[in-house]
């Protein structure tokens, strides 16, 4: 018996997920260490050193304030706002660990790894197309309200929450270009030559993968 023939697609595939999930591991944990530290410290500019013989500058806004109260705001004014923000990070580490166990099935030719590399395209898109609608209908609006609050009562920071906002309406576009890699992931391992290599009497023909 001939041993099988790894179609290239199922090569590159297994690397790319070893890759995303490895990174995609990676950010949860920097994210939750950050938000150990204070993520909001990113509200508070440096105060400008005074000049000799100036008057003091006033303090800087109380970075702590200003995020309880986009906090205070997005759970008023969005649904499950709480709920989403525990389980949507929870959903990505699942996806990342299932990304990482189906690249070494993919590697191995395993049946079970070409189903995981399935299952975690499948969930991927469906979550990230709920995160994007998600964020758009409720999460995006909030935001824009807490800030408008912040910018009545703490207007020296505008130019920082300026360059927040084009970050937050970027997000439901980018959430959707990570939509790509999934869709090529169920694509390519659907095609007759792969799908064959992974059956217990296949051999992987020799056809071009990415034909």
């Amino acid at each position: 018996m001939q041993p099988k023939q790894r179609p290239v697609a199922v090569l590159v595939i297994a690397i790319l997920h070893f890759v995303g999930g490895g990174l995609g591991l990676c950010g949860q944990i920097s994210n939750l260490a950050l938000q150990g530290i204070g993520g909001a410290q990113a509200f508070s500019p440096p105060p400008p050193a005074t000049p000799p013989g100036a008057m003091a500058r006033p303090a800087p806004p109380d970075s702590n304030k200003i995020k309880k109260d986009i906090e205070a705001v997005l759970e008023q004014d969005v649904p499950f706002y709480r709920l989403y923000s525990i389980v949507l990070p929870v959903f990505d580490v699942i996806l990342c660990i299932m990304m990482i166990a189906a690249g070494i099935g993919l590697l191995q030719l395993q049946p079970w790894g070409r189903s995981l590399s399935l299952a975690y395209a499948a969930l991927s898109i469906l979550l990230k197309l709920f995160a994007t609608v998600y964020a758009v209908l409720f999460v995006v609006p909030a935001m824009g309200k807490a800030f408008d609050k912040i910018l009545e009562s703490v207007p020296q920071i505008a130019p920082v929450l300026s360059a927040i906002k084009i970050g937050m309406y970027a997000t439901p576009f980018f959430a959707l270009e990570m939509m790509i890699y999934p869709i090529v992931v169920i694509v390519l391992l659907t095609r007759p030559n792969v799908a064959k290599a992974f059956q217990p009497n296949g051999f992987g023909e020799e056809k071009p993968a990415f034909e």
